[in-house]
């Protein structure tokens, strides 16, 4: 060391140290700005936020190459001997800070300079072994290069791109500037199909028009440079994120479907589901499911301030709404019913519930404050309309969600109209009630009859539960599985869910009771489109999982009269293994889905004691 100490200018050593260390507080402030910047302009592009944020990058690297000119000029014009200098005439805190490190300037340098050629090192070899990987690739079939020939055109791409096959990757991946090439899984053309293969073809093809490998080569100069500065590294990893969601934009404009788009991404996932790709989706905080929820929010981005806002004046307007409704309903004449039962008459907002492919995304585990936002149907990612139900009629499954803890959870109270109760005299015929939708954050969709009579003695039945899989999920595993396994989940899965409902229900107050109680509410619920990401298949054998799969959940309760008062609907995701990625076994997977039932059952609970509350006091 002392040998290379002596081969550094003094100046150049005083210059470069101060350099970098002057540059952590410095780009920290750039980073400051930066997220203040993301956080007021989140319904910008993709495109706006990922070049503001190459900005602020280049901004950390000027002001370090500033502060070392101006320190190396200063230094030798001054003459600076470097150990020892006295700097300050005070005794202040700067003083003796510059006096401790001075005497340690070289040693730093030394460190940085180690540091910097450990990671260009490491750089240069992965550059090396995706040049390896691309010699080893084998071409696709001619009918899809010429597909990727199409789509290039399309996108005004003037470079050649090659379509090639390696078994050594697990996902798309894109390299090279001036004669780029896809790799793609080997066998993955066949897995996948062929709207969602044109969909990832052209998130990839975006990459090469964005000049993105050549960005990427200099983006990781300087964070070689600054390796040790956390704002530095940070800055990074936001230009990574906005990179990937500004060609996830790109290929969503031209496939024209971003059904087609989070489909294959959640495929692809699931195709590759082993432990060292959790692992890698772990380190980076599952961006994949960032990503996925991303195409589903209308406004890519829109600020949770807003969202709040937005949420607080639907709900006002909505409970406005209501009670201007109520206002205008003449009293109905409705059946004489002893004291154990009372009529009640909800007025709910009139308007069909839309139906858009695009939605926000539901409230996760990690933000428990999200659940007040309104939750709307989504459209699914993976999953394929599922079998028929003796609940309702089948319907687009929408995406899932992960789940919320119970304990995190605040219920919002149904907005019901305290109407004027009709003295009940003759009895008019019965009719089928009309359900409309009422918007609550535990439900991608809670329907709510206008009229309908309850019996106020708290009991419950709950009829047989049944279970469907995905037919994606049949598609994929039927074969692979057996019958006897399938039997089985069903069952198991159909006991938990009943006994979930059964201690939900017994929590608020209920009595659950037989199914031939005639004072009873009847609640009928299915467990739809169960997919489970890692199911006991032969050749299989410790699978890692981050997620034990989705599934939906289809719920209706009826009154003693055999009327629906009240359906409720939702599609979700299990939630991230606590403790990192976890081996998929029956158990594993029971675990999390029982926990996923379970919020279901509570929710459910919940809004039929609020509606029964409100029967209660409407007959006070």
């Amino acid at each position: 060391m002392a040998t290379l100490q002596s081969m550094l200018d003094p100046n150049l050593i005083y210059a470069a140290a101060w350099a970098l260390i002057h540059s952590l507080w410095q780009s920290a402030m750039v980073a400051l700005l930066l997220a203040a910047w993301l956080h007021f302009n989140q319904a910008r592009s993709a495109r706006v936020r990922y070049l503001v944020s190459c900005f602020a990058l280049c901004a950390c690297v000027s002001v370090l190459a500033t502060s070392f000119w101006q320190l190396f000029n200063g230094a030798v014009s001054a003459q600076i001997d470097v150990v020892g200098v006295n700097l300050l005439e005070t005794n202040g805190i700067w003083h003796q800070t510059y006096s401790a490190l001075n005497p340690h300037l070289h040693t730093l340098v030394i460190c940085w300079l180690v540091g910097f050629v450990i990671h260009a090192l490491a750089d240069l070899a992965n550059i090396a072994y995706s040049w390896r990987l691309r010699v080893q690739a084998v071409p696709t079939a001619n009918e899809w290069q010429v597909i990727t020939d199409g789509l290039r055109n399309t996108l005004a791409i003037k470079q050649t791109v090659r379509l090639l096959e390696s078994p050594a990757v697990s996902s798309l991946c894109t390299m090279g500037h001036w004669r780029p090439v896809i790799l793609l899984p080997l066998g993955l053309l066949t897995q996948l199909p062929r709207e969602q293969l044109e969909a990832l073809l052209l998130h990839e093809l975006a990459h090469i028009r964005r000049h993105d490998y050549l960005v990427n080569l200099l983006q990781s100069v300087f964070r070689h440079l600054l390796f040790f500065n956390p704002a530095v590294l940070w800055i990074c990893r936001q230009i990574d994120q906005e990179r990937e969601n500004a060609c996830d934009d790109i290929a969503i404009t031209y496939c024209g479907n971003p059904k087609h788009f989070a489909a294959g991404l959640a495929n692809i996932a699931e195709i590759n589901l082993h432990q060292r790709a959790v692992l890698a989706a772990r380190g980076r905080k599952n961006l994949l499911l960032a990503r996925i929820q991303r195409l589903f929010t209308p406004a890519a981005g829109e600020s949770r301030i807003a969202e709040r806002l937005s949420a607080v004046c639907c709900a006002a307007g909505l409970a406005i709404a209501i009670n201007v409704n109520a206002a205008d309903i003449a009293p109905r004449e409705a059946v004489a019913t002893p004291n154990a039962s009372t009529a009640l008459t909800v007025a709910t907002a009139t308007a069909e519930l839309p139906k858009p492919l695009l939605a926000k995304p539901l409230p996760t585990a990690n933000e428990p404050a999200a659940v007040q936002r309104i939750a709307t149907t989504q459209a699914a990612p993976v999953a394929a309309p599922q079998a028929t139900s003796a609940i309702a009629e089948p319907r687009a499954v929408p995406p899932a969600a992960p789940v919320a803890e119970t304990a995190a959870r605040h219920y919002q109270h149904l907005q019901l109209a305290q109407a004027p109760m009709p003295k009940p005299e003759v009895a008019i015929k019965a009719r089928a009630p009309t359900l409309s939708p009422v918007k609550v954050p535990e439900f991608n969709e809670l329907m709510l009859a206008e009229t309908f009579n309850l019996p106020l003695a708290r009991k419950i039945a709950i009829e047989p539960v049944a279970v469907h899989f995905a037919d994606i999920w049949l598609k994929r595993f039927q074969a692979k599985t057996s019958t006897s396994y399938q039997e089985q989940i069903s069952r198991t899965y159909a006991a938990e869910l009943t006994k979930s409902l059964q201690k939900a229900f017994r929590a608020e107050g209920w009595t659950v009771v037989d199914s031939k109680d005639s004072g009873a509410i009847h609640l009928q619920a299915a467990l739809i489109d169960l997919y489970i990401f890692a199911p006991e298949t032969p050749g299989i054998k410790q699978t890692i999982i981050a997620q034990a799969g989705q599934a939906g959940i289809r719920m209706a309760l009826k009154a003693p009269d055999g009327a629906t008062f009240m359906t409720l609907e939702d599609h979700r995701n299990t939630e991230d293994a606590s403790s990192g990625p976890s081996v998929a076994n029956r158990a594993t997977n029971l675990h999390y889905f029982k926990k996923l039932m379970e919020s279901w059952a509570g929710s459910a609970a919940t809004y039929t004691e609020q509606v029964t509350a409100l029967v209660e006091q409407q007959r006070k």
